[in-house]
């Protein structure tokens, strides 16, 4: 039997990590919804990632763009998804846990109340993760264009991802009809 830990921790099964990650969260997402009582979701992936969101997720009037993350620290965001309205940032916090082990998680949220648009106007640039030959022939990490850095609370920014896993489904619910 495999260790569901190393499903999590492995750079070499990344892309299948980010898979199961997205599939996990849209089933919990689900369940709450329909737990909670609101109408049915719909959650669509859109075919190609260029405007900084993962999925959308529509219930009556609202519909979220959300940049689905699993990282610790920082979280890059794609200037993009401020042009959205109700667009945010879900990082996952996953774990093993339970006597039959199973990938449970937790989330961070990051994005304001449905329909107002999220504000990443006193957020830093992020910066490219390779360093760029620059015009005086010495080496630097330039400036991502549209991106720029969310830290979590753990890294003490109080102003950046909230911990609260309730605030996506009653703001959807509030608006489901």
């Amino acid at each position: 039997m495999r260790d569901l830990n190393e499903l999590l921790t492995s750079f070499e099964q990344s892309t299948y990590r980010v898979n199961v990650l997205e599939q996990l969260f849209c089933g919990e997402l689900l369940q709450a919804a329909w737990t909670l009582g609101y109408p049915p979701l719909e959650i669509d992936r859109p075919f190609v990632d260029f405007q900084g969101y993962d999925l959308v997720v529509a219930c009556g009037t609202i519909t979220w763009h959300v940049q689905l993350k699993a990282t610790r620290g920082r979280v890059v965001v794609h200037q993009a998804l401020t042009e959205k309205p109700s667009g945010c940032v879900v990082n996952l916090r996953p774990k093993v846990e339970g006597a039959l082990p199973r990938i449970k998680f937790g989330f961070d949220f990051f994005g304001k109340a449905p329909g107002d648009p999220m504000d990443i106007s006193n957020l830093k640039r992020a910066k490219k993760s390779i360093n760029t030959r620059q015009p005086d022939g010495t080496f630097a990490k330039d400036e991502r264009t549209h991106h720029v850095v969310v830290y979590t609370v753990e890294e003490g920014n109080e102003g950046g991802v909230r911990r609260a896993p309730e605030l996506l489904m009653p703001s959807i619910g509030e608006n489901c009809a």
